[in-house]
């Protein structure tokens, strides 16, 4: 086929495209209502992550790559539309989706993602390395969420590429100090001893130093978790001090940012 051909071909298929794309966006728009009139967010993991998933099992392998970026390109680009739709702020959908590591994907937190939060907070072995008291009850996981994703926060649900769930992320701005970032982790026990501490921990400076054009990143991990410490120390992270909580000695580490 020659040059022109391919190119009329192309024109075709991008009219095609534009025609379904509306089509597609006309139907967000009556999501965004039934959203409305039942009191939901509209941001919703388990449903993107079901859509992502298709979209591997039926991508052809040289492409499933590019379709799975096309298809998280129009999600977010629902997403801002059903905000906009809505009247809600730019922080409805202008949070980063669609972030993959090499073994994992993240999308940002919301209340739907309350159970699973609470089946980390509420778990003793999960429990043992935060700084707070084991939840009892899921209205404190919720208050955990809209703490994180309040203020100009970055927060996660992060899954595996199959859709599996690992655990919830966060990068909070210090309040006391300007420039500081505060990064929260909290995994699965089934996905311990796996790396994702380090993967995660990687993409938190990228993101604080990227995205939120911080100068320093800090976490504070209790003494007891060793994974965590030594997670930090090989991503660059220097242990700065430690202090008493009520629940035990917490190290806090830091690292600083630079600008490329």
């Amino acid at each position: 086929m020659e040059l022109s051909q391919i190119r009329r071909r192309i024109d075709e298929l991008n009219g095609e495209l534009l025609r379904l794309f509306e089509e597609r966006m006309a139907l967000c728009a009556q999501v965004a209502e039934e959203k409305k009139k039942n009191g939901m967010e509209v941001f919703a993991p388990v449903r993107e992550v079901e859509i992502l998933n298709q979209v591997r099992q039926k991508a052809s392998p040289e492409l499933v790559d590019y379709d799975v970026s096309f298809f998280n390109g129009l999600m977010s680009l629902s997403r801002q539309y059903q905000s906009q739709l809505l009247n809600l702020g730019p922080a409805s959908a202008g949070i980063p989706s669609g972030i993959r590591t090499e073994r994992l994907e993240l999308f940002p937190l919301d209340m739907q993602a309350a159970p699973a939060v609470y089946s980390l907070t509420s778990n003793p072995e999960v429990a043992r390395y935060m700084r707070f008291d084991t939840h009892t009850c899921p209205e404190q996981a919720e208050e955990l969420i809209r703490e994180w994703t309040s203020g100009g926060n970055l927060s996660y649900v992060i899954t595996q590429n199959d859709g599996k769930f690992v655990g919830v992320f966060g990068i909070q701005p210090d309040k006391e100090s300007p420039g500081v970032l505060n990064i929260s982790l909290f995994l699965s026990p089934d996905h311990w001893g796996q790396g994702y501490c380090g993967e995660i921990t990687e993409l938190a400076v990228k993101m604080a130093r990227d995205i939120l054009r911080g100068e320093l990143v800090r976490a504070y991990v209790r003494d007891a978790n060793i994974p965590s410490c030594k997670a930090l120390e090989k991503a660059g992270f220097t242990k700065s001090r430690e202090f008493t909580a009520e629940n035990g000695p917490v190290f806090v580490y830091e690292y600083r940012l630079e600008r490329q």
